[in-house]
């Protein structure tokens, strides 16, 4: 599948000249820290990122790419946001809308691919889920 067929999400904002975009803006924030949170983790470090990282854009140096590029790169964002979207809604969904991980042997599942995580690059303490 190509992502210029994915459905586009509407939680990206372009902010063109700026060089940065927006993804989920503070409802995304607040999103990703409730999954930290639903994890057994502590959001309040990835809350004071999201935070931090927002005043930083803000004062970044203009973009150097042409608008162009910097609309191909919020379609792009917004097409991967609207598949990851589309994709969780439909496994909450198939849940009836539970908690995904509330079975002890999914979370010590969940919890072991975490950790084994470093061994994509990734750094599993990022993940807060103790």
């Amino acid at each position: 599948m190509r992502w210029q067929d994915l459905r586009r999400s509407s939680n990206v904002e372009n902010r063109g000249r700026m060089g940065a975009k927006s993804v989920g803006g503070i409802g995304g924030i607040f999103f990703m820290a409730f999954v930290v949170w639903a994890l057994g983790g502590n959001p309040t470090s990835l809350l004071m990122e999201g935070v931090s990282r927002t005043i930083q854009t803000s004062t970044s140096r203009p973009s150097t790419l042409t608008q162009e590029q910097q609309a191909e790169q919020a379609d792009f964002a917004s097409a991967v946001l609207g598949s990851t979207e589309e994709i969780w809604t439909n496994i909450y969904a198939a849940n009836g809308g539970k908690l995904l991980w509330t079975d002890p042997a999914r979370f010590a599942s969940l919890q072991k691919a975490i950790a084994d995580s470093v061994k994509d690059g990734l750094t599993p303490a990022d993940y807060h889920a103790a």
